[in-house]
């Protein structure tokens, strides 16, 4: 046991010495990028993470230094990951945009500078966008973006340089000059200035100084294809072919693969005649540059590629105009006809998925899996009947095709022909045995119970000892309420077969019902230990885990199956991620999903719910205008899109929603729709109106009651509307009637009642979060650090609740910084990545006397939130005790500039003037 303890210990010490050592690592990095050694600062950065790979602000600096370095990709790679790790969007988006533009990835550029729009206060942000307005050929409107760019920085050299270019392609030379000439004041060594220089001295016929500019920036820059491309071009023009060459070739000597090169090479050596070599280089670019050239893609074999590549994506859309544009170009094949009717099915079109498959048969009966998808459709659609005639065709052309086999089975069984889907397994297999078990088990998936209990009972009377058929007595005892002798059923099974995973399973549904969650546990992960991709029991086992209020288990096993596209996995984990605002995992899973089911009804709300939840209003209300044009003739659908047009105050749209439930319906549109919507106008008196004449005649619909409380609260009569909620209240206690209340309470000063009634809700429910929080709160409000505190410690899942051991630390810094340092070290370990508990801790450390362990956790905390003025303060005053002088005081103007904190500033300054006097 002492051996245990002292490894344990050690282990500890070990991991303090590494995470102090990457943060050494990164402050190093942080001055050799000061000084200008990327390349340094890169190896640093990568021994950082080395140690540590979730150290954020290591990671962020990586990626700004790859990115400073050219090296878009891994840049992209880096500052994804630190994005996907909470990274604040401010320190990683503009970034990454730049390096989503230098690997071409124009589309995704556009939708990180859409889903960020708080960033429109940097004149980088306008300065990007101008560039994306460029590439979309949008001149004027990346023009408007330069401006507004200098509007916010009037010294930003990109965007002087950017509107010296478009002055330049416009033929405004004076206009252009003018723009460079004030990019160079500001920055003279900046290269596409340089660059750009140097091609009005050429248009104004100043070779020698272009000359002399091109030989500056390849000696600069010695791999940079423009400048050496910019001084071959001179030299062709003043007839100098055979330098020309020669530059060129000592440049790809040096870079074998640069395309441009490459072409430019080729245009000399055709000059020079060998036309030959210069078709063989032209050729080698185009398969550079793109992946198949113009005369390729339209070959027969690869458009027809194309489209199945899609298909098997799952860009269903795109798949279905490829294979559209091939029967119009190349003629109808049953292969393109197959692929169209798989399409309409899983798009839900059953009728043009019958055309589809009707039309590839008529084309070619020689694919035994058209006829297997024809039974399908024909079955999906419920006329059995074309399902049977079109199996049996299959049948006599294939009559060995299992999955035929299995089909025709299928449906006989749909059509109650089990004496035919009998004779036909026994046909078929040749073995009594599986016949009669498969008939049993299709027998009891279509409820005929007793026909099941006949041809289960048969088979024990046979053959006693087989595990399939214990398995089928088994799932026969559970659907006839017998759960004793199922379970005796299939623990035989188990004995028999250990690594029988039905049995396993329907053991644990048993114990599920019989309350035995620790049992039922243990049978999913016996299972997933045998089959980790199981996805069944993933599914169950999550299923378990939210039951249980463990998300992240329940997240880790959905997303472990994520993989084999399980529609109902996906939606759950997809609800998880929303619920833990895990947006950028939400987004990323949604969007696999709509490519697969794009006009899906269902997954358009969650769009909407998951673009309002991260504040994308526009995106919002054009995702329901989608899906209000599909929900046109569905008053149920159209209720809820009208609900969330309200919630994102898109009146208009919700006017037009309410006008079209109005002529569905007439008057019988629901009355809370019409209040909400006088209260969505500001018309509280109106809508209390409406509610009064539906509650003339039900006078106890809580809902209505609930709503007018609300309305009275926006007219000011707080004393009606806290006695509404009160009688509600009486009646029954629930939840949401305590939330308003105590809000009410609150509102109404009335600070003692509201205490009153959160700790008696929370002695019958101490696990209620949303109340502990509110009566913490209010506590300390109130001048009662005590009750706050003691509310806190007495939250029975407290080790489990960052958030709530974050602000019981913060509440305990002025009092007991041991105790404080214990719950914050908890939140970190639980939630690494929230900034505020990096700051929680890191500033413990720091008043603590051990500024060495506080400044990796506060530059952990400023990468995830980089406008949060007290951590920059907490920053500061950690910079100033460890003697970073210049980065103390650089830091403390950037508080100041965000918000000014007398307190923090004395104390940062008291330290660095004790510096300057030591």
């Amino acid at each position: 046991m002492k051996r245990i303890f002292v490894s344990f210990f050690s282990f500890l010490f070990v991991w303090a010495v590494q995470a102090q050592d990457a943060s050494s690592f990164y402050e190093s990095a942080v001055k050799y990028q000061f000084a200008g050694d990327l390349d340094k600062a890169e190896i640093e950065l990568k021994n950082s993470l080395q140690l540590d790979p979730e150290f954020l602000p290591a990671r962020v600096l990586l990626g700004k230094v790859l990115l400073e370095g050219g090296k878009a990709l891994a840049a992209d790679k880096e500052l994804s990951f630190a994005l996907s790790r909470q990274a604040d969007p401010r320190t990683v988006i503009l970034s990454l945009v730049r390096a989503k533009l230098l690997q071409s990835q124009y589309a995704q550029a556009q939708a990180l500078l859409t889903d960020h729009p708080q960033l429109q206060d940097s004149a980088e942000y306008f300065y990007l966008r101008g560039l994306l307005g460029l590439e979309k050929g949008h001149k004027d409107n990346a023009e408007q973006d330069f401006h507004q760019a200098l509007a916010l920085d009037s010294r930003h050299v990109e965007s002087l340089t950017a509107l010296a270019n478009i002055a330049l392609s416009r033929d405004a030379l004076q206009d252009a000059e003018t723009w460079l000439e004030r990019a160079l004041k500001e920055q003279p060594e900046h290269f596409p200035a340089l660059l750009l220089r140097a091609q009005l001295y050429r248009m104004y016929g100043q070779t020698e100084q272009a000359a002399a500019l091109y030989d500056h920036a390849m000696a600069a820059k010695p791999a940079n294809e423009q400048a050496m491309l910019g001084k071959a071009s001179l030299l062709v023009d003043d007839n100098q072919l055979a330098a020309a060459l020669q530059l060129v070739q000592q440049f790809r000597e040096q870079h074998p693969d640069n395309p441009y090169a490459k072409l430019m090479h080729s245009a000399l050596v055709a000059q020079q005649g060998d036309d030959r070599e210069a078709r063989h280089l032209l050729t080698d670019i185009q398969h550079q540059l793109s992946a198949i050239d113009d005369r390729v893609r339209k070959l027969r074999e690869v458009s027809f590629l194309a489209a199945v590549v899609d298909y098997a994506s799952g860009k269903l859309d795109s798949a279905l105009i490829k294979f559209d544009d091939f029967i119009h170009t190349y003629g109808a094949t049953a292969a393109a006809h197959r692929y169209l009717a798989m399409i309409a099915l899983q798009q839900r079109n059953l009728k043009e998925a019958k055309r589809q498959v009707d039309k590839s048969l008529a084309l070619s009966g020689q694919d035994p899996d058209v006829f297997v998808l024809a039974v399908t459709i024909n079955q999906a659609g419920g006329d059995l009947a074309a399902a049977l005639q079109m199996a049996d065709k299959g049948r006599q052309r294939f009559p060995a095709h299992q999955g035929l086999l299995d089909a025709t089975v299928q449906v006989l069984i749909a059509d109650k022909q089990f004496a035919r889907a009998l004779e036909l397994l026994k046909q078929q297999q040749g073995e009594d045995i599986r016949s009669r078990t498969l008939l049993g088990f299709l027998q009891l998936q279509n409820g005929m119970l007793e026909d099941a209990h006949h041809t289960t009972q048969a088979l024990l009377n046979d053959y006693p000892g087989k595990v399939e058929i214990l398995q089928l007595a088994g799932e026969l005892s559970l659907r006839q309420g017998q759960p004793q002798q199922s379970e005796a059923f299939f623990n035989e099974i188990l004995r028999l077969a250990p690594e029988f995973n039905a049995a396993q399973l329907a053991l644990a549904g048993i114990y599920l019902n019989q309350g035995k969650l620790d049992k039922v546990e243990s049978s999913y992960i016996q299972l997933l230990q045998r089959n980790p991709q199981d996805a069944t029991t993933a599914k169950l086992y999550a299923d378990l885990a939210i039951q249980l209020g463990r998300t992240d288990k329940a997240m880790a096993l959905l997303e472990s199956i994520q993989d084999q596209q399980d529609e109902q996995a996906n939606q759950v984990l997809l609800e998880l991620y929303m619920q833990q605002q895990r947006w950028i995992d939400a987004n990323t899973l949604l969007e696999q999903m709509i490519r697969k089911r794009n006009l899906d009804e269902k997954l358009l709300y969650t769009r909407a719910r998951l673009e309002e939840a991260q504040g994308l209003k526009d995106k919002a209300i054009s995702t329901l205008k989608a899906l209000y044009g599909l929900a046109y003739d569905d008053p149920v659908k159209l209720h809820s899109v009208a609900h969330k047009q309200i919630d994102l105050a898109e009146l208009g749209g919700a006017e037009k929603t309410l006008n079209r439930l109005k002529t569905l319906l007439g008057e019988q549109v629901d009355i809370y729709l019409q209040a909400r919507m006088a209260m969505a106008r500001g018309q509280a008196d109106k809508a209390i109106s409406i509610l009064d004449k539906g509650l003339a005649s039900s006078p106890d619909n809580a809902r209505w009651l609930e709503l007018k409380a609300y309305a009275l609260r926006a007219t000011g009569d707080l004393a009606q509307a806290q006695a509404i909620v009160q009688a509600l209240y009486q009646q029954q206690p629930l939840r949401g009637h305590m939330q308003t209340l105590a809000s009410l309470y609150t509102e109404n000063h009335q600070t003692d009642q509201a205490l009153t009634l959160l700790k008696q809700w929370l002695r019958e429910h101490p696990q209620d979060s949303w109340a502990v929080a509110q009566l913490s709160h209010l506590a300390m409000q109130s001048g009662d650090q005590t009750l706050a505190i003691d509310t806190l410690k007495a939250y029975p899942q407290l080790q489990d609740s960052p958030v709530f051991l974050n602000n019981l630390a913060y509440y305990l810094i002025d009092s007991d910084l041991n105790q404080a340092l214990a719950y914050a070290k908890r939140a970190n370990e639980l939630a690494p990545q929230v900034a505020q508990f990096n700051d929680t801790l890191g500033w413990i450390y720091a008043k603590s006397g051990k500024p060495e362990q506080a400044l990796p956790l506060l530059r952990e905390a400023q990468v995830r939130d980089n406008d949060n003025a007290q951590i920059l303060y907490h920053l500061a005053y950690t910079l100033a005790l460890l003697g970073e002088i210049q980065q103390a005081e650089s830091m403390l103007k950037k508080a100041q500039q965000l918000a000014e904190e007398a307190d923090l500033t004395r104390q940062v300054l008291a330290i660095l003037g004790e510096n300057s006097r030591g």
